[in-house]
């Protein structure tokens, strides 16, 4: 069967102050899956609380930034096929 990576991005807060630190989307997490041409599988990817992090210079450490996010599954950037949004809070 041909594997494939199944990556998840996310993007976000939105409204935060401090989203001028992060790109636009970032990886967020992948899982690499096996499935027959035109078959489908479930795959489950697990986020850390790092995706949610920015590094604080002044504190030399990773901090928690609240808020609402967008995660997204897809084949490619430009090949979304599955979004949710999912708040994180302090």
């Amino acid at each position: 069967m041909p594997h494939t990576r199944q990556p998840l991005c996310t993007s976000g807060p939105f409204g935060a102050s401090d989203s001028a630190e992060r790109p636009a989307r970032w990886l967020a997490g992948f899982a690499r899956v096996e499935a027959a041409p035109g078959g489908t599988v479930e795959a489950v990817i697990e986020l850390e609380r790092r995706a949610y992090e920015l590094w604080d210079q002044t504190a030399y450490e990773w901090t928690l930034v609240p808020g609402s996010y967008e995660v997204q599954a897809a084949r490619s950037l430009g090949d979304v096929r599955l979004t949710a949004t999912t708040e994180i809070k302090e």
